[in-house]
């Protein structure tokens, strides 16, 4: 496969969240919880998380909360 062919970005990348919805990131090797989506573009979100600390994670490092 020549260069100009080679699969850019490192594969398919998750849905983008909207605004305000409930999120986990992944900080330290591990999942945390408690914390809400409030702006994105195409590459990341900017999480506000409930101890009141805003953070930039990449698509990645954010899924959707469990619902349970």
């Amino acid at each position: 496969m020549a260069a100009a062919e080679a699969p850019q970005g490192g594969g398919a990348r998750p849905p983008l969240l909207p605004p305000g919805t409930a999120v986990e990131v992944l900080r330290n090797g591990a999942w945390v919880g408690g914390g809400t989506v409030t702006i994105r573009n195409g590459r990341t979100y900017m999480v506000r998380l409930l101890d009141g600390m805003t953070v930039l994670m990449s698509r990645g490092r954010v899924r959707p909360a469990a619902t349970e």
